[in-house]
């Protein structure tokens, strides 16, 4: 592929990112690539920018997904962080060679679907916004609420517990695997609906088609109940009784790219011992 702008984009506060950075950014230099270091609190990439090297754990590369699906922008995840399930690399990598592969065509590129999260109160759009990873309803305190879920034109089930995540493909292993949710393959088009801590022994996690959409009505009977939308555990919108929350597939779509030896149950296995005993 083509190469001539990159942007490094880090957690500032993670000393062993700017190392990171500062070496990536000269290895760049010498193969007479142009690079910009940035981070989180940027409003927008650089429209001539060819590949995002995100450097730190998946919360980086979360905060940098929608800015970079939005202008179509490539992103190589490097994980300095605790678990970087999304990073394919290491910071303990040959920079030089992971350069040589880029401009060799010897990465493959994944595209992952983002949420598009609407809310509606009487009948007006009052936040909209996307996600890659999931949407979270729950209560800001530790009280059930009552959730009424349609999918397409289908009633799902009245959900009354301590909230519900409805996740993609890319965060199944997140928050959703945590609360007992399915881990599926990123590449699927299915959004996976999980309850938190249900109040029943019946509830089960769902997998649904993304191609339709979701709804969900926040029906309360007791009106002093605060809850909150949260979109990757980066954006908070605090929703109230009788709005509608809808949840569709984003025309927006993220591609990471991997190298080509990138195996996604040997990730399973190395960072989540999966399957071990």
């Amino acid at each position: 592929m083509e190469v001539k702008k990159v942007a490094i984009y880090i957690n500032k506060q993670n000393s062993l990112s700017l190392k990171s950075a500062k070496t990536l950014a000269t290895n760049l230099e010498s193969a007479k690539i142009k690079s910009y270091l940035t981070d989180k609190d940027i409003k927008e990439f650089t429209k001539d920018t060819d590949l995002i090297f995100c450097i730190g754990g998946d919360g980086t590369l979360l905060s940098a997904a929608q800015k970079a699906a939005k202008l179509n922008i490539k992103i190589v995840g490097i994980n300095s962080g605790n678990l970087g399930f999304l990073a394919a690399l290491k910071t303990q990598e040959d920079f030089t060679s992971v350069l040589q592969d880029l401009l060799k065509d010897n990465f493959t590129e994944q595209e992952r679907f983002l949420l598009k999260v609407e809310v509606f109160r009487n009948k007006k759009n009052v936040f909209t916004a996307c996600s890659l990873n999931e949407a979270v309803i729950r209560p800001a305190q530790a009280r059930a609420i009552n959730l009424n879920v349609h999918f397409d034109k289908s009633q799902v089930k009245n959900y009354f517990g301590d909230g519900l995540i409805i996740s993609t493909p890319t965060g199944c292993t997140a928050y959703n695997m945590a609360a007992g949710g399915p881990i599926v393959m990123p590449s699927l088009n299915v959004f996976i609906l999980t309850a938190i801590c249900p109040h029943t022994l019946s509830q089960r996690p769902l997998v649904l088609p993304a191609d339709k959409e979701i709804k969900i009505l926040l029906n309360q009977t007791k009106k002093d109940i605060n809850i909150n939308l949260t979109l990757d555990g980066q954006t908070n919108f605090a929703v109230k009784n009788n709005d509608i929350v809808k949840i569709t597939q984003s025309k927006q779509k993220l591609k990471i790219l991997y190298p080509k030896n990138y195996d996604f149950f040997e990730t399973l296995t190395t960072k989540l011992n999966w399957g071990q005993r």
